[in-house]
């Protein structure tokens, strides 16, 4: 495999043999020469297109010579990510030791969903007596900007029912992200994933998928997990600018909340409830099973 172009927003073009297409496929790692990672979205015949994840294509020319392999999934386990603070592609933000990588663990799948019947106390008076969160449940904190979505979040992500928090901080800028990381009093049961417009395309993108295995994971070892998202708007709004420059289909919202769940008895009774803030003009709290 060999870069081809570079798009419009550093989209890579990567020509491609045919034994290397067989292998390739959306949501593929590739890792490129001087170890960096490019995020592959759709292919076509003898082409790939991939999002650049922890450089600038634009400055960097030397990506065009050599050849590419494929990288497999990174096995990073939550056991070793409590009460850290770390970008999408699992490297520290918070100045601490480097993630430790575990091979060992099974990564299970579990389908089998039951019935919501136990709440997730959030300490909101009004949210719990007026807005009940089930622990599986879906919920969108809907509103314009500064109506004190990021409170309520916050109320949420501090639980004490939940056994484990992950917090995807999406979208804003450094300094506001960062304003929203100090406010969340980082604990034991909490990860934090941030990533900000500035970083580059691939890395946004794959933030929410990120977050959404490091959740799932948990939910199968039978944890309680409430997953934030904050901010969901900005990734609609990124994913919608793919499909306008790609022929793939945009993430819908509701796509992002599908995940929420709770699991059976013989799936490990794990729960895995879903907050995404989104701006608009109206205020509203919704929450459905």
């Amino acid at each position: 495999m060999r870069l081809h172009s570079v798009l419009r927003d550093g989209i890579l073009r990567i020509k491609t043999s045919s034994s290397s297409s067989a292998k390739l496929r959306p949501q593929t790692l590739l890792r490129l020469n001087d170890d960096k990672l490019a995020y592959v979205t759709y292919l076509e015949k003898n082409h790939v297109y991939a999002l650049p994840m922890d450089f600038d294509p634009t400055k960097e020319k030397n990506i065009t010579d050599g050849e590419f392999e494929i990288h497999n999934e990174m096995p990073y386990s939550y056991v070793n990510l409590r009460g850290r603070i770390v970008d999408p592609l699992i490297r520290p933000l918070d100045g601490g030791r480097v993630i430790e990588r575990d091979e060992s663990r099974e990564r299970r799948v579990n389908k089998t969903r039951t019935k919501i019947a136990e709440p997730l106390q959030t300490s909101v008076r009004y949210v719990d007596a007026l807005y009940p969160i089930g622990k599986g449940h879906r919920v969108a904190i809907v509103g314009p900007p500064s109506t004190q979505k990021r409170s309520i979040a916050r109320a949420i992500a501090c639980s004490p029912d939940a056994d484990l928090t992950v917090y995807l901080a999406f979208g804003r800028s450094r300094s506001a992200t960062a304003k929203t990381i100090g406010s969340l009093s980082l604990r034991e049961n909490m990860i934090i994933v941030a990533t900000t417009p500035e970083d580059p395309i691939g890395m946004q993108t794959v933030a929410f998928d990120t977050v959404s295995k490091i959740a799932q994971e948990a939910q199968a070892d039978g944890l309680s997990v409430s997953l934030i998202v904050d901010e969901m708007s900005h990734y609609v709004d990124l994913q919608k600018r793919l499909s306008n420059m790609l022929p793939i289909p945009a993430v819908r919202a509701s796509q992002m909340l599908e995940i929420a769940s709770q699991l059976s008895p013989g799936d490990g009774s794990g729960s895995l409830t879903v907050t995404c803030l989104e701006d608009v003009q109206d205020p509203i709290l919704a929450t459905s099973s």
